[in-house]
C-alpha cells in the first residue's frame, strides 16, 4: 500500500482532472516565477477543477496591495448618439444619424410650427459638417427651408423660412448646405 501524500493544513486531495491541468501550469511557467508556481499548484489543488494560481506575493520593496475594495475610476457619460463626421464639401442625406422628426421637434418646440399643423418632408434631412439642412410642406402655411446646427440631441435652429441664405448662414455654414439651399 503505497502512502498517502500529506497536503499543507487547509488543502484538501485535488480531483484527477485538476492535477493534471496544474501539472500541465506548472511546466508552461518560465524558471524566473518557479517560486510562485509553487503556491499555484496548491491553491489550484485545493480549489477545485476551476480555480486560477494566485498572483505570487509580491517582491521586497514593493508596496503592498490594497487590503479594501479598490475604488474604480467614475463613470464617463456617454452621448446619445456618436458623433458622426460629415464631409463639409458637400452635403449627404442624414440617414439613421437624424430624422426629420428631431427637425421638426426643434420648430415645434420653438413655436415657429404651430403643432397642429401638418407637415410633410419635401427635402432631406441632408448632413453637412454638424449643419442640417431640411424642406418641409406646411399645410396652409406653404414650403418651409430649415438650416439646423449640432448634433441630433442638441440640435439649434439656425434660420427657417422660405430663404435660408441669411447673411449668417452665408458666413458660417458649410460649402455642403448652402448648395443643397441653393444659397
Amino acid at each position: 500500500m503505497s502512502a498517502r501524500r500529506a497536503y499543507p493544513a487547509g488543502y484538501a486531495r485535488p480531483a484527477r482532472a485538476c492535477r493534471v491541468r496544474c501539472a500541465v501550469r506548472a511546466l508552461l511557467v518560465p524558471p524566473a516565477l518557479a517560486g510562485g508556481v509553487l503556491a499555484g499548484v496548491l491553491a489550484c489543488a485545493s480549489g477545485g477543477p476551476d480555480a486560477t494560481p494566485p498572483v505570487p506575493p509580491p517582491r521586497a520593496g514593493t508596496p503592498p496591495a490594497p487590503s479594501g475594495p479598490v475604488p474604480r475610476p467614475a463613470a464617463t457619460a456617454t452621448p446619445a448618439s456618436p458623433p458622426v463626421a460629415f464631409p463639409t464639401g458637400y452635403a449627404l442625406p442624414c440617414g439613421r444619424y437624424l430624422d426629420a422628426a428631431a427637425v421638426l421637434a426643434v420648430l415645434r418646440t420653438g413655436r415657429i410650427v404651430p403643432s397642429a399643423a401638418t407637415v410633410a418632408v419635401t427635402t432631406g434631412p441632408y448632413c453637412s459638417g454638424q449643419w442640417q439642412f431640411t424642406a418641409f410642406a406646411v399645410a396652409g402655411l406653404g414650403p418651409l427651408q430649415v438650416v439646423t446646427r449640432g448634433t441630433p440631441g442638441a440640435l439649434t435652429l439656425v434660420t427657417a423660412g422660405t430663404d435660408v441664405c441669411t447673411p449668417g448662414v452665408r458666413a458660417q455654414a458649410p460649402a455642403g448646405i448652402l448648395t443643397v439651399a441653393r444659397c
